[in-house]
């Protein structure tokens, strides 16, 4: 017995995309955040609870590092990077003339 075609008026099932070839290539990273905030209120309080309890471990990791360094006759602290609007343009060092 034959058997009908699936879709009306010839139409067929679209093919998926093939793989790019990726012989020798490397793989890239995504840059940016990998985590996105929740768009409900309830679960984004627990978010901003949980990322603040994140923060005050970390912090609580760097200084306990930070004394035990020190205990051993080391030198460590811990920075806070500054905020992105104060950063200073880099000096070109190429470009170094002579001013003879």
């Amino acid at each position: 017995m034959a058997q009908k075609t699936l879709f009306k008026s010839g139409k067929s099932k679209l093919k998926a995309p093939a793989p790019p070839n990726r012989h020798g290539k490397v793989i890239k990273t995504r840059k940016g955040s990998s985590t996105k905030a929740p768009k409900s209120s309830t679960a984004r309080e627990q978010y901003k609870s949980d990322q603040e309890l994140t923060k005050a471990n970390n912090l609580h990791n760097e200084t306990e590092a930070a004394s035990k360094a020190a205990q051993k006759g080391g030198q460590l602290s811990v920075v806070r990077a500054g905020d992105k609007k104060a950063k200073t343009p880099k000096s070109n060092t190429n470009s170094l003339q002579s001013t003879e």
